[in-house]
């Protein structure tokens, strides 16, 4: 399960500015068929699944994720004692953060968004650590992020590796030419499809915070929730990643 350890200086002084939905108009935000403390109560018990050693119930937990929690025998010591200090949700998306035997004086967090299903599903790529919570903590520069998400966008709608790795975040220990047909060319070829179909379709912003903003995309009626991530206050926000919802009709 990679976690990633950003800087301290990502959630250190939070500007006034608010998260709204940036002064447009855009989808319509699914309704979710659970509550967030709903979809706590199933990660605790997935977890706890993974000190069992019940497989099987780990499995109908990632069935539908994004991001799937790891069981084997090494996951369960860094697991052990996990428990979740906080969570907000932030329009189709959310954030939860925890503790557990890795991060006992940081914040382990996961992104989460509502899935085809309308509940809420973890959507990686990675689980980033915190030094402290974000939950409620303003983001630096919204512009920015709303130019990260769109940015995001016209790499996948284009098809351009150059842009999609200036763009988006993949994992460190992929090169290049992986990273792109693993992410951009495999991953995103629907979306890319999708995109060059709709051609009108932008990220709409929704809310966040310091460290993630949520943003609704839709082409025709597939809605989906794209996650920009600031990942420090010396770098640029870039495109985390996106996840697909329950199809939803444009106002």
């Amino acid at each position: 399960m990679p976690r990633l350890v950003l800087a301290a200086a990502l959630v250190g002084a939070a500007a006034a500015a608010g998260c709204g939905g940036g002064g447009a108009k855009g989808p319509k935000t699914p309704k979710p068929a659970e509550s967030i403390v709903q979809f706590q109560a199933r990660l605790s018990t997935a977890v706890a699944a993974i000190q069992r050693g019940q497989c099987d119930a780990v499995g109908v937990f990632n069935a539908k994720a994004g991001f799937s929690l790891p069981c084997t025998a090494a996951a369960k010591k860094p697991f052990a004692g996990f428990r979740i200090t906080g969570s907000k949700v932030y329009g189709s998306g959310a954030v939860v953060e925890f503790k557990d035997a890795e991060v006992p004086q940081r914040l382990g967090i996961y992104t989460a968004a509502l899935g085809e299903d309308s509940k809420y599903q973890l959507t990686g790529p990675v689980s980033p650590i915190f030094p402290v919570t974000t939950l409620d903590k303003k983001p630096k520069d919204p512009a920015k992020m709303d130019q990260a998400a769109q940015a995001m966008v016209d790499a996948i709608r284009t098809n351009d590796c150059n842009r999609f790795i200036a763009a988006v975040y993949t994992p460190p220990q992929l090169p290049r030419i992986q990273a792109c047909k693993q992410e951009l060319t495999d991953a995103y070829g629907p979306l890319r499809l999708q995109l060059t179909q709709h051609k009108d379709a932008r990220p709409v912003r929704l809310d966040g915070n310091a460290a993630f903003m949520f943003y609704a995309l839709q082409t025709g009626d597939q809605y989906r929730t794209l996650i920009v991530s600031q990942g420090g206050t010396r770098a640029a926000p870039k495109g985390f990643v996106t996840f697909r919802g329950p199809p939803a009709k444009k106002k």
